[in-house]
């Protein structure tokens, strides 16, 4: 890849995923998680696998979006089987978990109401054990506290599990989250790095401050074959202003021109890619202002190029700069790239 500077894309969405399933509050602690793997993400891609058509035809219907669909067509069943076959194979531990919660309940519901619930410890499932405090909630019916802290340091919280989806925000459209898994695509971007990764830091405050494309990549070592300059990053923008020669250039042009006249190269303006609706203007160079006269216009075209502030120069006098450009771009022509 060639080593160019560049910026993370404002309009870049970062979606964080486990199993390639939308990270929402439920599925990072251990336990929620493993009832969301037993009880809805294994059942619904099961069902993707028997019968995509179903799913596929009943989602034509925007009432049904939202159910236990999966967002797809027909021709990607075999991908989701893959996950579905991944998941099972590489979350053992938290099948068992799940499996161990849903037999204490049954215990606990059986169990006669306020009598003493120290004679269950001893019939707590063995992936629950020393996780678990039997409880009675505020409607005096034997409960379970899990104690989330010590789940967290245990074997049934698996970081690599983790990755990180990056896409363009280029439609105002997505499959519902909770029922529909993310699958790789060729406009998509997929990380296999924990959510705590330092890299990630490095790579978001590419969003500020212009970095190696190259380096990012390299240090993020990106799963499919896609070229991420095209795809998440921003060359520095180019803003070219064109000055008129004197064969072009008429009276009342030369009339309606402010009481200065920019002389080249000695003026250099940035634009710094912040978001779609800002544009920041700061001097990097100093103007010599005179007055203009026909005899100073150029006898050839002369461009000055706009490059991007590496400093990202947010504390610049945006009033005066934006109202000095506003005023060369009403006398000159002006394109932006």
């Amino acid at each position: 890849m060639k080593n160019v500077i560049g910026y993370l894309k404002a309009e870049v969405i970062v979606e964080p995923l486990i199993n390639q399933w939308y990270a929402w509050s439920y599925l990072i602690p251990p336990a929620t998680a493993s009832r969301y793997l037993t009880e809805s993400h294994l059942k619904v891609m099961q069902s993707f696998v028997d019968a995509p058509e179903v799913h596929e035809t009943t989602l034509c219907n925007p009432a049904m979006r939202g159910g236990p669909f999966i967002q797809y067509s027909a021709s990607r069943v075999e991908e989701v089987r893959s996950l579905l076959v991944k998941t099972k194979t590489e979350q053992t531990r938290l099948l068992a978990l799940s499996d161990a919660i849903a037999h204490l309940r049954s215990q606990l519901a059986d169990h006669p109401a306020g009598q003493s619930l120290e004679p269950l410890y001893a019939h707590i499932p063995e992936p629950l054990k020393g996780y678990v405090e039997l409880v009675y909630d505020a409607h005096n019916s034997a409960s379970i506290r899990l104690i989330e802290g010590l789940l967290y340091r245990s074997e049934y919280y698996n970081s690599a599990s983790q990755s990180i989806a990056l896409r363009l925000a280029d439609c105002d459209q997505r499959a519902f989250v909770m029922s529909t898994p993310r699958l790789p695509d060729s406009n998509s971007l997929f990380l296999s790095i924990p959510f705590a990764d330092s890299r990630l830091d490095d790579l978001f405050q590419m969003r500020y401050k212009a970095g190696s494309v190259e380096a990012i990549a390299t240090r993020l070592t990106f799963q499919n074959k896609v070229n991420p300059f095209s795809i998440v990053f921003l060359p520095p923008r180019l803003c070219h202003i064109t000055l008129p020669t004197r064969a072009t250039a008429s009276e009342s042009a030369i009339s309606a021109m402010p009481a200065f006249w920019l002389k080249l190269p000695t003026l250099l303006f940035s634009v710094i890619p912040s978001s779609a609706t800002h544009i920041l203007l700061a001097w990097l160079a100093t103007a010599i202002l005179t007055s203009p006269k026909p005899s100073t216009m150029p006898s050839s075209p002369t461009t000055i190029k706009i490059t991007s502030c590496s400093k990202h120069c947010c504390n610049c006098d945006i009033k005066s700069n934006m109202s000095l450009f506003l005023a060369a771009k009403k006398a000159l022509s002006l394109t932006l790239l």
